[in-house]
């Protein structure tokens, strides 16, 4: 992954991309003040039509309202009057005015008193008379009241008025809608076209001002932007002090810090490569698990000649199977955590199927094209031998001083001891002869029986010391008594023991190395800490079996054993060796220090159990 994609967000877009996505502003104004004065003719035509329809419908309404109401007066006069042709001839004049449609008498029955023709009279108004006009009769008829509303077309204005209050019947009058709402029509159209086309013509010349004052200066500002990805900047700047060549300034100014910012972003990219090429650790970079990058050092260890053969491939298919469900595991909490992945050991498999041991440390970093992830593996083949190496070695001293040291115990106790024994009854038997020839000398001679018996009980001692569990027949706990007892005469320290009523079974190796770990504490506490009070202590912890030796001296650190000999490093393998846990305490609660070995006890074989003394 470049430096260069990780810092994209700081390069200007393409021109292509800005060509593509905007229209030129000096072609878009004009289109957009056509396009707003196209709507407002059509807004000013709907809502003046609107508005001139209602007009002509009030109109209509009205004229209804007033002749209907001035020949009901007229017509109820003359009925009473039996005027019947005066009637007629009324209503034939009313037709003639326009927009009326129909005009006539109906009684209460629905049946016509007086019509236009003379050969309605005393007819039903069904059949003659329209439907529309029948619905508005007999719903006048039903609340016994003067009624003008639009028929249900729309097409007419009907009015029913009483001729009086004594008189049964009432005066229809029927009044035509087309002709106005046509008129209404026509003459918002006409208005809206009049408004319209004042306000295009005013929309035109807002635009040829701005296009002079403002489009032209904005569309080469726009021209510099899109320059600025190539480096083809003009020369030429926009003039004067007003906000558009403030911006232009300020423009060119961030092409210059741009510039400047992209030289280092190069800069630095070349000096990450070359420092990932250089780098003596294989380094890929994998997004959605397929490689993407890999430097020179990598594809040596997988044994590759090219990156065309790795680039586009999973990282499984070079990390040995039986690591995949960790990395696996590693890979999600890396995604999910966001954080770096502790070195973990793997193996990866070479192209000609050799297996190399590896330390990877895994990181995520999120670029432009989304998360991805850095894995650095270290090659730890050779290293890794040589702790082997080391291991054994170290395994090989641990056994070779545990031989040695049971050969000089058995030595001292089968030799020295029988041959201090001896010489100790030639004292007694000497002692016997001086007491009759030459009692002076007795004094001597007990002093010189007595060092003999220190001699033996201390050469016993370091014998228990060189080989304990194999000599002492009560197993461990006898051996850790008897190690406190010779601690206390040996080192002239106070050593306690604290063990428990009874102690589990366990094999004699894994006694052996119980008892040196506990003579290694306490020889450290007394020759390195000056401890003046060790305490031993067995117990069985959450079926663990625990070891525990504290002292109250001078604390000692973990990695003492660089600079004091094998001891630590010897109990570190000891543990090992018997797949227990070995721990450090600084400044616990009841001492200074405190060693700590801890093995489970379901690894301890079933042996006759060994009673603590």
């Amino acid at each position: 992954m470049s430096v260069s994609e990780q810092h994209s967000d700081l390069a200007p877009p393409s021109p292509g991309v800005v060509q593509g996505g905007l229209p030129p502003l000096r072609y878009s104004l004009p289109l957009l003040l056509l396009a707003f004065g196209l709507g407002l003719i059509l807004f000013q035509f709907l809502y003046l039509t609107k508005v001139d329809e209602e007009r002509a419908r009030r109109n209509v309404s009205n004229q209804c309202k007033h002749t209907g109401q001035r020949m009901a007066l007229s017509l109820g006069r003359m009925l009473k009057e039996r005027r019947v042709d005066a009637i007629r001839s009324d209503l034939k004049r009313l037709l003639n005015i326009p927009g009326v449609k129909e005009s006539v008498v109906v009684d209460a029955q629905e049946r016509i008193v007086v019509g236009e023709r003379e050969s309605w009279t005393g007819k039903s108004a069904d059949g003659l008379v329209p439907t529309h006009v029948l619905a508005v009769l007999r719903k006048a008829l039903k609340g016994n009241h003067r009624l003008v509303e639009a028929d249900e077309d729309g097409s007419g204005m009907v009015g029913v008025f009483p001729l009086s209050a004594h008189e049964p019947s009432v005066f229809i009058l029927e009044m035509d809608l087309k002709e106005a709402l046509l008129e209404a029509r026509n003459s918002a159209v006409a208005h809206a076209i009049r408004s319209g086309t004042a306000l295009l013509l005013a929309c035109g010349g807002l635009w040829l001002v701005l296009d002079r004052v403002i489009t032209r200066r904005v569309t080469k500002i726009l021209v510099d932007a899109r320059a600025i990805s190539t480096g083809d900047l003009s020369d030429r700047a926009l003039e004067g002090h007003d906000e558009l060549a403030e911006i232009d300034r300020a423009l060119r100014e961030t092409h210059l810090i741009i510039s400047r910012q992209a030289e280092g972003i190069r800069s630095q990219e070349m000096r990450y490569r070359l420092m990932v090429e250089s780098l003596p650790a294989m380094v890929y970079v994998a997004r959605d698990s397929v490689i993407e990058y890999i430097n020179d050092t990598g594809l040596q260890m997988l044994g590759l000649k090219g990156r065309d053969e790795i680039i586009g491939r999973s990282p499984f298919d070079f990390i040995h199977p039986r690591h995949h469900e960790a990395v696996k595991e590693r890979i999600r909490e890396v995604l999910r955590s966001g954080a770096s992945a502790p070195p973990a050991e793997e193996e990866i498999v070479r192209r000609d199927g050799t297996v190399l041991e590896v330390e990877t440390v895994a990181s995520v970093f999120t670029d432009a094209r989304g998360q991805a992830t850095q894995v650095v593996m270290h090659d730890i083949t050779e290293r890794k031998a040589a702790e082997a190496r080391r291991e054994a070695l170290g395994r090989e001293i641990t056994n070779t001083s545990e031989r040695e040291q049971r050969r000089i115990g058995q030595d001292l106790h089968d030799d020295i001891c029988q041959r201090l024994a001896a010489v100790k009854m030639n004292m007694q038997d000497l002692e016997e002869s001086l007491a009759e020839h030459a009692p002076a000398l007795m004094d001597e001679a007990d002093q010189i029986v007595d060092r003999l018996t220190d001699a033996i009980r201390i050469t016993r001692s370091l014998a228990r010391g060189l080989s304990p569990v194999e000599i002492e027949a009560g197993g461990l706990g006898v051996a850790l008594a008897g190690l406190v007892r010779s601690s206390r005469e040996l080192l002239e320290i106070e050593c306690e023991l604290e063990l428990p009523d009874e102690l589990p079974a366990m094999p004699p190796h894994v006694a052996t190395q119980f008892y040196r770990i506990a003579q290694e504490c306490i020889t450290n506490a007394a020759k390195h800490g000056q401890a003046p009070v060790v305490r031993v202590a067995v117990a069985e912890r959450d079926d663990n079996l625990v070891l525990r030796v504290s002292n109250n001296g001078h604390p000692m650190s973990p990695n003492a054993d660089r600079s004091q000999g094998m001891g630590l490093h010897i109990m570190r393998h000891r543990a090992e060796s018997m797949d227990a846990r070995l721990e450090f305490e600084l400044h616990p609660t009841d001492a200074s220090f405190a060693v700590r070995c801890e093995m489970p006890l379901s690894r301890l074989n079933p042996h006759p159990t060994s009673t603590a003394s």
